[in-house]
């Protein structure tokens, strides 16, 4: 079954985590101040959320088992969601990151960007159009394969194992996104680490390239935190 099917079934499930678009009640006075509600009008579901659920391509029965079979192969599940073309994905929107950097004053366009985990392109693509330059990462061959197709400058390579040469090399960014990957990653503090080295670039705390422009980390994840590791990769 593709995530957007759970997706579909977990808003309609009675059972399911409720999603929260305003600061808990239970949450300290200084971590409300700082909360952005990217909620619809009234404080209900983002419209450009409610309508890609709406539109979003559902895998047939004869692609779910497919996938499914594939799956318990000695196969990527992601290089599977690739060749299948199975898993529409969306977490922000323009409007909604627009909100974000102007919240936190962060002028754009940012010079150089690296999207971690960047599937098949689709999430990148809303952030796109906020970047001089953007790159992309990705462990999975079919989807570095996508990325390439959609044009984007893309990395097969893990960057936990690839960041300190990276930075040696003198590749430094002024933002690392990680949208829903860390809670999907065998070692997500590693991967912070890996972010933070090349944010940093020659361990200096200005990032970008030591430029003085500062340097910033885009986190998307589920909470609370439950870790879904599919693979041997690290994400």
């Amino acid at each position: 079954i593709t995530s957007m099917q759970r997706s579909a079934r977990c808003l309609r499930s009675k059972h399911s985590p409720r999603l929260v678009y305003e600061a808990p009640q239970q949450w300290p006075q200084h971590l409300k101040q700082r909360f952005v509600s990217l909620g619809g009008p009234g404080g209900g579901p983002c419209p450009v959320a409610q309508e890609f659920l709406r539109v979003a391509p559902r895998a047939s029965l004869r692609q779910t088992l497919l996938h499914r079979a594939l799956c318990c192969m000695p196969l990527d599940d992601f290089d599977v969601n690739a060749w299948l073309d199975i898993y529409p994905l969306h977490i922000l929107s323009q409007d909604q990151l627009a909100k974000l950097f102007e919240t936190a004053a962060i002028s754009t366009p940012l010079h150089r960007v690296l999207d971690v985990g960047a599937g098949n392109g689709s999430v990148t693509a809303q952030l796109q159009p906020f970047c001089r330059s953007i790159v992309v990462s990705e462990t999975s061959s079919g989807m570095a394969k996508q990325l390439r197709q959609r044009g984007y400058e893309a990395w097969h390579e893990d960057i936990v194992q690839s960041a300190a040469q990276r930075a040696a090399g003198q590749e430094a960014f002024t933002m690392v996104s990680i949208l829903n990957v860390l809670d999907r990653c065998a070692s997500p503090r590693s991967l912070l680490n890996a972010a933070h080295t090349l944010l940093s670039g020659d361990g200096g705390e200005g990032g970008g390239g030591g430029g003085g422009e500062p340097a910033w980390l885009l986190l998307a994840t589920p909470l609370p935190f439950r870790g879904a590791y599919f693979g041997w990769r690290t994400y």
